[in-house]
């Protein structure tokens, strides 16, 4: 199958021992700063290079992995999301719960056959301020922060500006995963409970 694996943990730890047939993808090669400015995760001919480089077209399929306690994975889908990739998978868990099902790792780098990545940007993926002011009386919309409800509420003094958006309401992403073990996500009926008990 046309598969390909890719791993968003630190090099150090890859080289270490990572999934069969994985390529390790630094994490700072997703982000850019000025193209967040205009309103793009990374620049665009940026994108097209970077997945050709790790031999993935449209037709093939991503599973992604990192550290369950970080969200590069989750970000690196968001941006292929974003540049009209569709096959997309998040391996639940991340490696953490491969190790816990004991399964195997290697240090053998695959081979790679460079392919043709045609970005198709989707700006509907990003909310501007402007956007999220002009909808913020809106019932139909609703604003969702994620953080942890100290810096919700305002009371957590680390941050620069205290407090939140108006009107968005507080799911703590934490909230979203099991307890005990590997952080899994929750069953799709606990996560649909707790969107309806949030207001979502």
């Amino acid at each position: 199958p046309d598969l390909r694996v890719l791993d968003m943990r630190p090099q150090r730890e890859y080289l270490r021992g990572h999934l069969p047939n994985a390529l390790h993808l630094p994490r700072q090669e997703t982000d850019d700063l000025q193209a967040n400015r205009e309103g793009l995760p990374m620049p665009i001919n940026k994108a097209e290079s970077l997945f050709r480089d790790l031999g993935i077209d449209h037709n093939t399929k991503v599973v992604i992995y990192g550290n369950d306690e970080d969200f590069f994975g989750a970000r690196l889908f968001y941006v292929l999301e974003f540049f009209g990739h569709t096959q997309l998978q998040l391996l639940d868990g991340g490696i953490r719960q491969w190790l816990h099902e004991r399964r195997g790792l290697t240090q053998e780098t695959p081979p790679v056959l460079a392919k043709r990545f045609i970005a198709q940007p989707n700006p509907s993926f990003l909310a501007t301020t402007q956007l999220i002011q002009e909808h913020l009386r809106d019932p139909a919309w609703v604003v969702i922060d994620c953080r942890d409800e100290k810096r919700y509420r305002g009371s957590d003094q680390r941050v620069i500006r205290p407090g939140h958006i108006p009107r968005a309401i507080n799911l703590d992403a934490e909230r979203l995963f099991a307890y005990g073990g590997p952080r899994i996500f929750k069953s799709e009926a606990e996560l649909l409970r707790l969107f309806a008990e949030s207001g979502i």
